[in-house]
């Protein structure tokens, strides 16, 4: 969010569960490294996930005006 200032649209306020969804990616990576330590291998595991917004309506902004 932008700092506040004459016309900035600084607070958001409404209901943040319906409002944004974050997304569970399918899948698990793995990567196998025997090289980093001689006589021990390494695992690497990663996910991903995503996210945004899905209900705009759900979420108000408030303009911010110079007095």
């Amino acid at each position: 969010m932008p700092d506040l200032g004459a016309g900035s649209l600084s607070i958001a306020f409404g209901d943040m569960k319906r409002a944004y969804t974050i997304a569970n990616r399918t899948g698990t990576t793995l990567i196998r490294d025997p090289f980093t330590s001689k006589g021990k291998t390494k695992f690497n595991f990663r996910r991903r996930f995503g996210a945004g917004i899905s209900h705009f309506e759900a979420i108000k902004l408030m303009k911010f005006a110079t007095s």
